[in-house]
């Protein structure tokens, strides 16, 4: 039916376009509707029909070639086949404006305005105590609100779009549930802007400023919260969140920043900040109760975060340029921090099990960090300042500890344990230095110092509560 009244209202607007005057058709039936419509210019073509009541609508157009069409007729689920309460305004000032309200429920409110050119919105409501507010500047915008059943007297609807400059699209779709709240702000060229919401109390925040920007949301549950602010020019964001309580804020500096956060769980936190070019943030969290926070300054770095399981966090700050993170987390209540300056560094972290806890801090260039953690309660501290300096910690097994502290430039640190409790520091200060650590068994104990050059140390410890110090220098 939806799409026959569509079909039908576009082809009568298509068809008054060639009239030399304007034209409005008021038809109501029912009881204390209100309508009042004002055309400015010429070839202006108004349609309302109203069947129910207490229905009102106000049309003002000034300009050449608009069209404006309300059809407000009733019934949502429980009703009397009647719509009660609606109201809709709207206001267009400029040259082939086009307007299609559509409401069918009850106390449904759209109030619409355009200012520009070939400005183009579609609002459809059809359940009760929905709510829409679209505002469109420039030139050749779009916007599409639809929004499907409520349930009256548990909350409403809720959808702003604000546009400002030309061609910007905005898409919003809300049904299932109640309480759905969007608000989309648009101010530039070509932005693009897509918000699904499907179930209760979801709110999502969409601002951009520039040109050639993307965001797609979609949320699916109850009670989920999505920000995005992209401003400058040609960013992509795409938020999936999925379940309860998901908490994502995405904000976008710059030009051509990508970000991905996918949310599948309940009471999931996920923070994105990215200043600079082409920087590529993708966050996956399945499970409850995860958190992440992601924030990048620089050039061409990328952050990849994937969390499976309950309480993990991680938290990746990279600035710079071409730096690389990678965290993954598979388990609960595991911890990693990545903290990454200078060019092209090169972090990785992968955490399974429970309660682990890695730190990795970078400064330089070119450096790079591997961290293994297999079981649980496992400790692992790696800081790196220089240039082109490795690490590489691996721990399979239960509170074990490792701290890598490296200064220079061409240090390389290899640290494996394997057992229960063993403990690991190695310092390396100068050039060249190679340190390599294999601990097998439970308790053991290795400190490595070493300051200068070219120096080598392989410590082996097999068996139980092993002590090793190496001291090299010169």
């Amino acid at each position: 039916m939806k799409k026959l009244m569509l079909s039908a209202a576009t082809i009568m607007c298509a068809s008054v376009m060639i009239a030399q005057m304007n034209n409005s058709d008021v038809n109501q039936v029912g009881n204390s509707n209100t309508s009042d419509v004002s055309q400015t210019g010429l070839q202006n073509d108004s349609n309302v029909d109203t069947i129910g009541n207490d229905n009102d609508s106000d049309v003002i157009q000034n300009g050449t070639t608009n069209a404006s069409i309300v059809l407000q007729a009733g019934g949502g689920p429980g009703g009397d086949g009647s719509s009660d309460g609606n109201s809709s305004t709207v206001d267009q000032d400029g040259l082939s404006n086009f307007q299609i309200v559509w409401q069918d429920g009850d106390n449904n409110t759209a109030s619409l305005e355009q200012d520009g050119t070939t400005n183009n919105s579609d609002v459809d409501q059809w359940g009760d105590d929905n709510s829409s507010a679209t505002t469109q500047d420039g030139l050749s915008n779009f916007s599409i609100v639809s929004q499907g059943y409520g349930v009256a007297g548990d909350g409403a609807h809720t959808s702003t779009v604000s546009q400002q400059g030309e061609n910007n699209d905005s898409d919003v779709f809300q049904f299932g549930g109640t309480g759905n709240d969007s608000s989309v702000e648009q101010v530039g060229e070509d932005n693009n802007s897509i918000v699904l919401q499907d179930g209760t109390s979801n709110g999502s925040s969409v601002d951009q400023d520039g040109f050639l920007n993307d965001s797609f949301v979609d949320q699916i549950g109850n009670n989920n919260e999505s920000a995005v602010s992209q401003h400058n020019q040609g960013h992509n964001s795409n938020v999936l969140q999925l379940g309860n309580q998901n908490n994502s804020a995405v904000e976008q500096h710059g030009k051509t920043n990508i970000s991905t956060v996918d949310q599948i769980g309940n009471n999931n936190d996920s923070s994105v900040t990215q200043h600079g070019n082409t920087n590529t943030s993708d966050v996956d969290q399945l499970g409850n109760a995860n958190g992440s926070i992601v924030s990048q300054s620089g050039f061409m770095s990328n952050s990849d975060v994937d969390q499976i399981g309950m309480h993990n966090n991680s938290s990746v700050a990279q600035e710079g340029r071409t730096h690389i993170s990678t965290v993954n987390q598979l388990g609960n209540h595991n911890d990693s921090s990545v903290s990454q300056k200078g060019n092209s560094n090169d972090s990785n972290v992968l955490q399974s099990g429970n309660r682990n806890a890695s730190s990795v801090t970078q400064r330089g260039k070119t450096n790079m960090s591997t961290v293994d953690q297999l079981g649980n309660h496992n400790d692992s501290s790696v800081a790196q300042r220089g240039n082109t300096n490795i690490s590489d910690i691996d721990q399979i097994g239960n509170g074990n500890g490792s701290s890598v502290d490296q200064h220079g430039s061409h240090n390389n640190s290899d640290v494996d344990q394997i057992g229960n409790g063993n403990n690991s520091d190695v310092t390396q200060n100068g050039s060249q230095n190679m340190s390599t650590v294999l601990q097998t068994g439970m308790q053991n104990g290795s400190t490595v110092s070493q300051s200068g050059m070219n120096h080598m140390s392989v410590v082996t410890q097999t068996g139980n509560m092993n002590m090793s110090t190496v001291t090299q220098s010169n």
